[in-house]
């Protein structure tokens, strides 16, 4: 990463200080040399960030050793606004809008993305005038795990962001949002992010954080203003490549999780406006399946969003249970007896169904003795009754675990019980008895045969 590079050379101090007191910010940041345009960005981004006391960067010890640098940082935030920086910043983001993609180099990358953090670190604040969990929101979209509701009111918000919030409200949150065209920043966004994604060689750094900056602003805008994702989802094929391209890409499984998670909460978000059921069709329409689909290996944040987005749309969905049933009669484990190896795509169908039948619960009868039959003969206890099913598909700890909890969902409906229980009898019945002594004697207990 650029920044890394940056990082390594000597502190400038006659810069730091130049950049903390500027005011023609038009003159100090039109430099014609990327890199020290770079670096200026670079020192930005440092004084736009929340730190904490004792932290290690060359610019925080600059800060730490000058009482007069610390008073000037404690209101540059606004300074900049006041001075216009920002429309300066946006100025610079402008550059880029006619330019294309393939075009940058990895030096005019590493500027986008400090380009990005910055001015999403404002319009985060400007929105959350209207949005105010917007903060909460967009901390659970780089999460290991999807949001919940109990967990986002536990996000603490930063005190710094919540102090440049209250800045904002006398007007200069108007002002950041009159000098940034939403419409043409969620344009560039989606250019980046669909020329990164559909790049067949590996990423570089600094592209890997130009598509986590691009879609985190992209989600900030979307979440702040409902009209804008309403013309997006108008782009049909478009948007729905863009969002399947990120779901599936074999380049980070970070990148995965993150598309994951930011399509959850647009979800969420818009329940009234049925986002979620948006959502569904090129979904469903794109379920990974058979050993020749390269996105088998890549599709556990694919069905942990189809999961977590069946209760947010009232849709029956009798099709896609008779499609999963299907599927997974038909899949081919790759799971092994011995080893840790979990099959994606069987997990995923497993999953999936357990949470259709759960959130669907007249679906329970509908599936009926010929769903059990196949979870139980063929992903769990094969018993000869169906060809080809000498072992288990479900092997790993995990996959089995979620077969489990699939069949005792199913077992809900009566007759669904009483198709499993005969087979569950013959399993018992192959259970040898227990011995009838212990064959065992202490040591000082002489046996005599």
């Amino acid at each position: 990463y650029m920044g890394k590079l940056l990082n390594r050379l000597p502190t400038s101090a006659s810069t730091f200080v130049r950049v903390v007191n500027a005011r023609d910010w038009s003159a100090l940041l039109k430099s014609h040399s990327t890199y020290r345009l770079l670096y200026d960005l670079h020192v930005i981004e440092f004084l736009m960030e929340e730190r904490e006391q004792g932290t290690a960067d060359p610019f925080a010890a600059l800060l730490d050793a000058d009482s007069t640098l610390r008073a000037a940082h404690a209101t540059w935030q606004v300074e900049f606004l006041s001075h216009g920086g920002f429309e300066v910043l946006v100025g610079l983001l402008s550059n880029y809008t006619t330019r294309d993609p393939s075009s940058l180099d990895l030096s005019e990358r590493a500027v986008l993305v400090l380009l990005l953090k910055i001015l999403k670190t404002y319009l985060l604040a400007a929105f959350s005038l209207r949005v105010p969990n917007l903060y909460s929101l967009l901390a659970f979209a780089t999460s290991t795990s999807l949001p919940s509701e109990e967990a986002t009111g536990n996000i603490k918000v930063p005190a710094e962001f919540n102090a440049l919030v209250e800045r904002l409200r006398n007007g200069l949150g108007t002002k950041i949002l009159d000098a940034m065209n939403l419409q043409s920043l969620v344009d560039l966004t989606i250019n980046f992010l669909r020329e990164l994604l559909l790049k067949s060689s590996d990423l570089e750094s600094e592209e890997r954080l130009l598509i986590e900056s691009a879609l985190i602003t992209l989600l900030a805008i979307l979440l702040y203003e409902k009209t804008l994702l309403a013309s997006f989802l108008a782009r049909g094929k478009l948007a729905d490549d863009l969002f399947l391209a990120g779901l599936f890409t074999p380049k980070s499984i970070s990148l995965r999780r993150l598309f994951s998670h930011a399509l959850y909460l647009l979800a969420k978000e818009n329940v009234a406006t049925g986002f979620a059921d948006h959502l569904l069709d090129p979904l469903f329409n794109n379920l990974p399946s058979g050993s020749s689909d390269e996105r088998r290996l890549n599709c556990n944040q694919f069905f942990e969003l189809l999961s977590a987005l069946l209760p947010l749309t009232p849709r029956p969905l009798p099709d896609l249970l008779l499609r999963l049933g299907t599927s997974l009669e038909e899949h081919v484990s790759t799971e092994k007896a011995i080893g840790l190896h979990t099959d994606s795509l069987l997990l995923g169908l497993l999953m999936l169904l357990e949470r259709l039948l759960k959130t669907r619960t007249e679906l329970v009868a509908v599936a009926g003795p010929k769903l059990v039959q196949s979870v139980s003969s063929m992903c769990l206890f094969p018993d000869g009754t169906v060809k080809g099913a000498d072992l288990p598909k479900a092997k790993s700890k995990e996959s089995r675990a979620t077969a489990y909890r699939l069949l005792s969902t199913l077992c809900k409906e009566p007759s669904n019980l009483a198709a499993l229980l005969p087979k569950l009898s013959l399993l018992l019945k192959r259970i040898p008895p227990p011995p009838n002594t212990w064959n065992y004697f202490p040591s000082h207990v002489l046996c005599v045969d």
